[in-house]
């Protein structure tokens, strides 16, 4: 089993915080409420359709998104 762990809270702070991040990725055609990125915060689990709105939504933003940063 792999030691590899992936920093959730870490993602939600970049995207500006937990309503922030619901806000872009449900304006991204990815609905999501504030609670639902909260628990993925809580699990330290976001799933892979929503990293994958959050690539295009930072690629749009030309802000920096590199999965590596968020491993521990």
């Amino acid at each position: 089993m792999s030691d590899v762990k992936f920093d959730s809270r870490k993602l939600v702070k970049d995207f500006g915080g937990i309503t922030a991040t619901a806000r872009v990725l449900t304006a991204d055609s990815y609905t999501i409420s504030a609670d639902g990125v909260d628990k993925w915060r809580r699990r330290n689990t976001v799933p892979f359709q929503a990293i994958l709105h959050l690539i295009k939504i930072a690629k749009r933003n030309n802000q920096r998104f590199d999965l590596s940063d968020y491993l521990a």
